[in-house]
């Protein structure tokens, strides 16, 4: 009995053992097959940056950080891709957020972030040697332990010298400067990212812009998702962290902000290309804490149709807009409508001929895949209004002039113009059709510390206003383009033409159904 009881439990040990020997080998198998993933990944976008497709190796770092947060070699890669860009802004915003994970680490185990300390401190040097105007967040641990090498030294100085010498430091600025208390001023992004080239983009730096003022903190959250709860939560985390101005930029925003205006009513919102209402629509209310802000972006739009109809070669035209909401709409009606007025009015022969809305503004290859049709239909210059697909027009665009080709691109929101260069000092960006985010950002958040916030209201920035049109320079426009320009903005102004912004008022400018 006892034998068979022992035979018994030997041979159940047994299975046991092999059991747990299969266990332990099928998790180093996984975490083996991990590491060979992470590192292909990290191969790949490597490559991705010799390849010269830096937006691409942007998202893939990204992701990557997302899986490995601890891992600073991806922090170190994503900055130096932002460099390469010359990115100054955007490799500063990583570097604060790496600093968050190396000081969390910090705390536990000093000794695991020596290295990481180590590459923070050289890279932060090299992009405030590159870009003055760019601070990069202090590593404070970093100040510490170097300090505390500093003691290890051997002190060559007479106590006294020392002692005198810090006598003659005033004593009272010290104090001034630590008393000085910033107001948070958060943002939070809307569809892509915060270096969209585009709306974000052009918000954030107004919010910069502002910083360097020396009276703010600025921060942006990018949100989980695009529904009104994640803007919600990414609302309430800056509320919670002390932001007392919260600019949120476009359309999707508005029933989040009609939550939040009543959650938080010491808060100040801006609120750009939107008005408050319920998540049903059947309330709109804008409450003395948010300031309400539009733009007239199909004046904007018919200019850069004007443009594009008298520097086109093939008289074909393309526009590639975003997701189909009203200022991407009023932008394309515009555009429409500038290239046919300056076929009526300057005797150019052009048409719109492809004329679309990818569905986002974040699918950078959908857009360099549409632009690569339309080009190869004969369109020679494309107006993308479509923020992150903007950017793979761009990228399309600027292939095809490094291959010799005559191509262009209207950019949208900002001056795109540097985006767009690929040899030298040669740009595809043809003009861009701007509406100055970031001087409402910054007037905002302007009035919004003094005292002279418009709170309650719905303000609209007009191109009488200067708030919209095109860049002060356009290096790529002939004087006689430029001269035309300034004829049709003239008669904008003063009222003279009136340029369509719904579909009845582009239908009847056409005079046929170009909206339905």
């Amino acid at each position: 009995m006892c034998k068979r009881r022992l035979g018994l439990y030997g041979r159940r040990s047994h299975r046991l053992i092999s059991a747990l020997a299969i266990i332990m080998a099928s998790v180093l198998l996984l975490t083996s097959c991990s590491l060979f993933v992470r590192e292909s990944s990290e191969e790949e976008a490597e490559k991705l940056v010799k390849d010269g497709k830096f937006d691409e190796a942007v998202e893939m770092y990204e992701e990557l950080i997302d899986e490995d947060e601890e891992n600073h070699d991806l922090w170190v890669g994503l900055v130096e891709v932002h460099m390469e860009e010359e990115e100054w802004e955007a490799a500063a915003d990583v570097m604060k957020d790496w600093a968050d994970i190396i000081e969390e680490i910090y705390e536990d185990d000093p000794e695991e972030v020596e290295d990481a300390i180590k590459d923070y401190q050289d890279l932060k040097e090299e992009i405030e040697d590159e870009d003055e105007d760019v601070s990069v967040y202090v590593l404070e641990i970093g100040d510490m332990s170097n300090e505390v090498e500093a003691v290890e030294e051997p002190v060559e100085e007479p106590v006294e010298e020392a002692v005198e010498e810090a006598v003659e430091e005033p004593v009272e600025e010290a104090v001034e400067e630590e008393m000085v208390e910033l107001i948070k001023v958060g943002m939070v992004t809307d569809s892509g990212t915060i270096d969209d080239k585009s709306f974000n983009q052009g918000t954030w730096e107004g919010i910069l812009a502002y910083a360097e003022l020396g009276t703010i903190e600025p921060k942006y959250l990018q949100p989980e998702g695009e529904s009104e709860t994640d803007y919600i939560n990414a609302i309430t985390n800056l509320v919670d962290a002390g932001y007392e101005i919260i600019v949120t930029p476009g359309f999707k925003f508005e029933s989040a902000i009609y939550a939040v205006q009543y959650m938080f009513p010491d808060i100040k919102f801006i609120l750009i290309d939107g008005m408050p209402h319920s998540a049903d629509y059947s309330l709109y209310e804008t409450a003395a804490n948010v300031a309400s802000i539009f733009f007239y972006e199909h004046e904007a739009g018919f200019l850069a149709g004007v443009v594009a109809a008298l520097e086109s070669n093939t008289g074909k035209l393309g526009f590639i807009g975003g997701m189909e909401i009203p200022p991407v709409q009023k932008f394309g009606w515009g555009f429409v409508a500038g290239v046919q007025y300056a076929n009526d009015t300057f005797g150019t022969d052009a048409e719109v001929t492809n004329y679309l809305y990818q569905g986002s503004f974040s699918e950078v290859a959908a857009g360099q895949q549409i632009a690569s049709g339309m080009y190869d239909e004969g369109i020679d210059i494309i107006f993308a209004a479509a923020g992150g697909v903007g950017v793979g027009v761009i990228n399309e665009a600027k292939d095809r002039g490094s291959n010799g080709e005559n191509v262009f691109v209207i950019g949208v929101d900002s001056d795109q113009y540097i985006d767009g260069i690929y040899e030298g000092d040669k740009s595809i960006i043809l003009t861009s059709a701007i509406k100055k985010v970031d001087v409402a950002a910054y007037d905002y958040i302007d009035a919004a510390i003094n005292g002279t916030f418009r709170g309650g209201t719905s303000t609209i920035m007009t191109l009488a206003d200067n708030a919209v049109g095109l860049p002060a320079e356009n290096p790529n426009l002939s004087m006689d383009t430029m001269n035309k320009v300034n004829q049709v903005k003239a008669t904008v102004i003063s009222g003279s033409v009136v340029v369509p912004s719904t579909v009845e008022e582009i239908n009847n400018f056409l005079g046929y159904n170009f909206a339905e």
